[in-house]
């Protein structure tokens, strides 16, 4: 199997983003990020010579699930989760005037 930054994986029941992938000449180097929620936000490094079980996720296999909560409170939920999690934020954003 080969393999790519930015490909999904699952390895361990967990799901990881790839962020830079190493061919060698015994197999690959792959340094992750975890995407799931037990490893999220976590970085690991695999060695496709000891773990062997690696899959890669495929888009195609994804499966839609329709928000029923009034007002889409899931959806909601979710986008904001993602934009908080996703922004860097500073105390050190604006400077101060010179005394």
């Amino acid at each position: 199997m080969n393999f790519t930054s930015g490909q999904r994986i699952s390895n361990r029941d967990e799901d990881f983003i790839i962020n830079d992938a190493i061919h060698n000449s015994t197999g690959w180097i792959l340094r992750v990020e975890g995407i799931s929620e037990l490893v999220k936000g976590k970085r690991f490094v695999f060695d496709t010579r000891i773990d062997n079980e690696i899959k890669g996720l495929n888009p195609i296999d994804t499966r839609l699930i329709a928000d029923t909560d009034y007002g889409y409170r899931k959806t909601k939920l979710f986008i904001e989760n993602q934009m908080r999690n996703g922004v860097q934020q500073t105390n050190n954003c604006c400077p101060q005037s010179g005394v």
